[in-house]
Order: C-alpha cells, then sequence, then structure tokens
C-alpha cells in the first residue's frame, strides 16, 4: 500500500498506455485529485485512514483500483545551517540567523514547517547554565547576542522547540544539541 500525507499536495504520476483524455481518475472518502499536466496529479487528504485511487479505462470500460494510507507528517528535525547536531564552530555558529525545521528522510515536494519558538540553553564549559528565549524562527537581536558569547568547549542546547505544520498543529520539536569547538 503506497503512503500518502495528510495537509499536503503528495504529487504522482500516472504511466498509461491510453490517451489522458480516454482516463477518468477518481479518489474516494473526500480525497482532493487534481491533474497537473498529462500523466501528473496531486493528491491532498485532509484525515489519516485509507483512500481509494480509482482509474477506469472509458473505451474499455475497465477500472483499476490502489489503495493508499494517508498518515500525518513525521516531526521534523531542527537544523542550524546545515547542522542537526553534534558540534558546529564559533565561525559558523555566528552566520546563523534562524533555527529551521527539515524532515527525515527528505520528500520530494516541498512542506512548509516553521519554528515559532524556542529556548537557547547554553552551559558553559565551567558548568554555568544561562538561557534565552526567542519567539520566532529567526533569531533576536537578544538571541544573537546570547548566541556571539558561546566560545569553544560551551555547549548550546535548542529546546522546548514549537513549530507549526501545514495542517496549522503545533509541533513539539526534539532538542538540538551542538557543542562549539
Amino acid at each position: 500500500m503506497n503512503v500518502i500525507y495528510v495537509g499536503v499536495d503528495n504529487p504522482i504520476t500516472l504511466s498509461t498506455n491510453r490517451p489522458s483524455s480516454e482516463i477518468e481518475c477518481t479518489l474516494d472518502n473526500n480525497g482532493e485529485l487534481k491533474k497537473i499536466s498529462y500523466s501528473l496529479y496531486t493528491i491532498r487528504v485532509n484525515s489519516e485512514g485509507t483512500y481509494s485511487l480509482n482509474i477506469k479505462s472509458i473505451s474499455e470500460n475497465k477500472n483499476v483500483t490502489y489503495y493508499l494510507r494517508a498518515k500525518k507528517l513525521p516531526v521534523p528535525i531542527p537544523h542550524l545551517l546545515t547542522n542537526t547536531g553534534d558540534s558546529i564552530s564559533v565561525a559558523n555558529l555566528l552566520t546563523a540567523q534562524k533555527l529551521e525545521l527539515t524532515y527525515v528522510p527528505e520528500f520530494d515536494f516541498y512542506i512548509n514547517t516553521t519554528v515559532l519558538r524556542f529556548n537557547v540553553l547554553k552551559i558553559s564549559k565551567s558548568g554555568i547554565r544561562t538561557e534565552v528565549s526567542n519567539q520566532q524562527d529567526l533569531f533576536t537581536a537578544e538571541t544573537k547576542k546570547f548566541i556571539s558569547k558561546a566560545s569553544p568547549g560551551d555547549i548550546l542546547i535548542f529546546r522546548n522547540i514549537i513549530g507549526i505544520d501545514v495542517t496549522k498543529e503545533e509541533l513539539k520539536i526534539p532538542d538540538l544539541v551542538l557543542y562549539i569547538y
């Protein structure tokens, strides 16, 4: 059974030996099927479950049904620049402007997921803990200043990360832990 995801335009390609004018496609269970070009379609569903994609050859009066399983998108992971954990140099850290989210594995199509807020906890090499709160994906002036004071041996933990996905559902994102070198 093929998997599609709730709340996004899932691209599919239908290959057939018939002209597209002789093919009729429907999707049940309140799913939306949209023809983009000759053989390219998108499927959008709003809830999890099983959907039937019905393909009918008008001239031959034959039907084929494919069953699709709709799932919620997985929880994305945070990244700073291209770094999803482990360590980062002070020089690279200072070029970062925002905390972003990505899906693993990556999808073949764009999914808009945004960070709403997060905290940055700094544990200095001497063990002193300080923290700042950021209420958007872009670093505020306060967060930039806080991060700029990080030095080799410190640990930065981006935590309490809340994002929002295309279905407008708030997501609790796993922490991003970076050792500064």
